[in-house]
């Protein structure tokens, strides 16, 4: 693996800017905020312009992002898809920098379970697809193991819990590799401290990727199109400011639910099998 020893970016900064992590995670709060910003542009995942000549492939199409581009002094794409290729990425554009933030698993596995999508919770319609990718990218065998263990539950309530879990842990392993390989472009954000403190949340990104402090990155609910071409992913309201009570989300979830999760965490952890 090639390690970056020096920042990927031009004398003035980045240009191009990737915020990724795992769904759910604060991918689309952090890219509201920071659109706020005059100097920055961002373009999320349910956007045709993310994808070649329109064509939804709901991948970033780095080729095309790669491209120079004029207005805004940087261009941002929302990426939480492509957490699996940030080697790719960063290999394949310039002047780069990227974003990873983080949310406590909790949180996230019960707005993975609570958020209803065509085919019933995000948790069991899309969590696969995220793990299939991973396991696909590096080989893990334990995260494969645990894939299948996961179809084996009677209950599907069990397999959504199972399901929402394993799919944040190999998303944390991805940003710890990514860490490693690409540590002066990449800024490990949590989504804790960016509801709690926004102001030091936001002036710690802002220095990262070389920008002035703007007061208007601080009410991004009422600088923004509040009725975007395309909606937001998770329908998510940018008219909605910063609520550090979504930090209270996981108090929902029962103990069965968190028993899983536990179990998850240390079977993943440690190689072994679910001791339920």
């Amino acid at each position: 693996m090639v390690v970056i020893s020096e920042t990927n970016v031009g004398d003035d900064g980045p240009d191009r800017l990737i915020i990724t992590g795992c769904q759910r995670s604060g991918t689309t709060l952090l890219s509201m905020i920071l659109e706020a910003h005059p100097r920055i542009g961002l373009i999320d995942e349910n956007s045709p312009h993310y994808h070649p000549v329109g064509e939804i492939t709901y991948e970033l199409d780095i080729e095309a992002a790669a491209h120079p581009h004029r207005g805004n002094s940087v261009l941002g794409f929302k990426a939480p898809r492509d957490s699996h290729r940030v080697a790719e990425i960063v290999h394949r554009i310039p002047h780069l920098r990227v974003l990873w933030i983080e949310r406590d698993i909790l949180q996230v596995v019960s707005s993975m379970l609570s958020l209803k999508v065509k085919n019933g919770v995000w948790a069991m319609e899309f969590a696969p697809r995220e793990i299939r990718k991973h396991i696909a990218a590096t080989a893990d065998e334990i995260a494969q193991q645990l894939f299948v263990s996961a179809g084996e539950l009677a209950e599907e309530s069990d397999r959504e819990v199972f399901l929402a879990a394993l799919c944040w842990l190999v998303k944390r392993d991805q940003r710890r590799e990514a860490q490693r390989a690409y540590a002066p472009i990449i800024l490990h954000l949590t989504y804790d401290d960016l509801v709690l403190d926004p102001e030091s949340s936001i002036r710690r990104i802002l220095e990262f990727l070389n920008l002035d402090w703007h007061d208007a990155v601080l009410s991004h609910h009422s600088e923004i199109d509040s009725s975007p071409e395309f909606p937001r992913p998770g329908g998510a309201v940018s008219a909605r400011p910063v609520d550090a009570d979504s930090l209270s989300k996981q108090k929902s979830m029962g103990d069965r639910d968190r028993f899983i999760v536990s179990a998850v965490v240390r079977a993943y952890e440690t190689g072994s099998d679910p001791d339920w």
